[in-house]
This record gives C-alpha cells, structure tokens and sequence, in this order.
C-alpha cells in the first residue's frame, strides 16, 4: 500500500473539509464504516462539537476502537489512498 506524503494527505483532507454536505456523504460512502469513522475522528470531519481543525490523537482513536495505534494509522492511510 502507497503512504501518502504530508502534502498530498493534507491537500486531500482540505478539499474534503470544504464539501458540502451532500457532496461530503457520498465521498465518505466509498470508505467502509471503520475507516469513515477514523478519517472523520482523525480530522475533525462531521463532528459538530469538535472544529474542523481539530484533530484527534492516533491514542485517543485507538483507546476508542480498541486497537493499537499502529493499526489506526494503517487504516487512516489506507482511506487516504482510497480517497485519493
């Protein structure tokens, strides 16, 4: 599986934070639950209580999903490139 450099993944997750609404769903519809949630958590995306750049730790994500951290960012990375 590709990585994504800093800029691409950044790039990606700007264009994705100035969607609308609908246009945001049917990106995220592509990703599976799991990674539509990480991706969301991870970046602040569709969280009313959380700012848009505000982003959640690997820690917290994987405390939540009861997974490593490293498993978190294997799943980041693989919605990234899915989104890519």
């Amino acid at each position: 599986m590709d990585n994504l450099d800093e800029f691409t993944e950044a790039r990606i997750i700007d264009e994705i934070k100035n969607f609308s609404d609908a246009d945001l769903e049917d990106v995220l519809m592509n990703l599976t639950p799991t990674e539509r949630n990480i991706l969301c958590l991870r970046h602040g995306i569709r969280d009313p209580k959380l700012p848009k750049d505000k982003a959640k730790a690997l820690a917290y994500i994987a405390k939540k999903f009861v997974e490593t951290k490293a498993r978190i960012k294997e799943l980041e990375d693989k919605a990234m490139n899915r989104l890519k």
